[in-house]
């Protein structure tokens, strides 16, 4: 909450009390799931260089626990990470591979995160279509879900390579009214500068 909020010290603090509490209880799930939602902070802050770290010793811990949906969490942080250090290869192939674990376990929103994660890395490498085809996926699967968080991000990964200025504009709307449908502030402000670019293009400056 304190992420869709934009209060990343609090959710910092947040994190950093929750591993505490799973290192005194000496349970590698509790542990796993600190270090997910550390990553995510980590990541959210713009500190994709620590979520790395942070991300592998989730794995670490979700493997000992041997509950296959954290693992597979962590190597959404993991490829998230990756993809925004540049690692895009790796990205795409942990993302992947979290997909395919959500989709075993019957998860179909995290599924459709793990995708855009996929996208996002194959946007990175230049891949417009296979990207483009995950983002797709994505949203198909954040739609069926009601994962409205899931639903904004997909769509502003299609508006990445998208040359028609007045339908990545229409797209970026609907990403907005999602993320404000969820609740998401941070969020919004991220697709409000991407709208802010696209009036830029036009030079629109006063929008």
């Amino acid at each position: 909450s304190h992420i869709a909020t934009g209060n990343l010290d609090a959710a910092s603090a947040d994190a950093g009390a929750m591993l505490a509490i799973a290192r005194r209880a000496k349970k590698p799930a509790m542990v796993a799931q600190a270090l997910n939602r550390r990553a995510y902070v980590e990541i959210r802050s713009g500190r994709a260089h620590d979520a790395l770290t942070t991300a592998r010793e989730a794995m670490a811990a979700a493997s000992r626990s041997r509950q296959p949906l954290l693992e597979a969490i962590a190597l959404v942080r993991l490829g998230e990470a990756q993809f925004r250090t540049n690692a895009y290869a790796l990205a795409a192939r942990n993302c992947t591979r979290a997909a395919r674990m959500f989709k075993a376990s019957g998860h179909a929103a995290w599924e459709g995160r793990a995708w855009w994660g996929v996208s996002a890395a194959r946007s990175g490498q230049g891949r417009v279509e296979e990207g483009d085809r995950a983002a797709n996926r994505a949203l198909a699967l954040a739609r069926r879900a009601g994962d409205l968080y899931g639903v904004g991000n997909a769509i502003n990964m299609l508006t990445f390579h998208e040359p028609d200025i007045a339908k990545c504009m229409r797209l970026l709307k609907q990403a907005l009214a999602a993320f404000e449908a969820a609740g998401y502030a941070e969020r919004q402000g991220v697709i409000t500068h991407n709208l802010g670019n696209q009036y830029n293009i036009l030079g629109l400056y006063r929008r």
